[in-house]
């Protein structure tokens, strides 16, 4: 797909409220939680997994999932 997920600041998880809706319900399991000390674990999109799907999307209560185009792999080697 021509799109991956992004996860904003409006995940709860910056209000200090603990949610892995999007991880679970990810079926390529893109999605990873990163423990962090004293504060709810922050969700991380790996994006070479992400396929875009929007289930994680879906799934947030919080809106704070959204599609963002994918860099590919052309570009970037016309980049550089």
């Amino acid at each position: 797909m021509g799109h991956v997920m992004q996860i904003s600041a409006d995940c709860f998880v910056h209000a200090g409220i603990a949610c892995m809706s999007c991880r679970d319900a990810c079926p390529e399991q893109a999605i990873a939680m990163q423990p962090r000390i004293g504060a709810p674990f922050l969700p991380r999109i790996d994006t070479a997994s992400c396929t875009g799907c929007a289930a994680c999307s879906a799934s947030c209560p919080a809106d704070a999932i959204m599609a963002v185009k994918r860099e590919t792999e052309e570009r970037e080697v016309e980049d550089a």
